[in-house]
């Protein structure tokens, strides 16, 4: 199953990762690599806890986000 998630920095210096299609699921790291990491992680719990099953193989594909010219 592949995910769409967008990675965005954050005033800390930390990076956010979210994915539109799992409501307040998120992912925070130091390194955009990390918060996709933990968004993965958070994506397999929130689809096991909301089909009742095993988690799922989930790849992520970043979206970059707005990019200014």
């Amino acid at each position: 199953m592949k995910l769409n998630a967008r990675i965005t920095p954050m005033p800390d210096g930390r990076f956010a990762a979210v994915c539109p299609l799992l409501p307040g699921c998120l992912g925070r790291g130091w390194t955009p690599d990390d918060a996709c990491r933990a968004l993965l992680d958070a994506a397999r719990g929130y689809i096991a806890a909301a089909t009742n099953s095993a988690p799922p193989r989930l790849v992520a594909c970043v979206d970059p986000g707005p990019v200014r010219v």
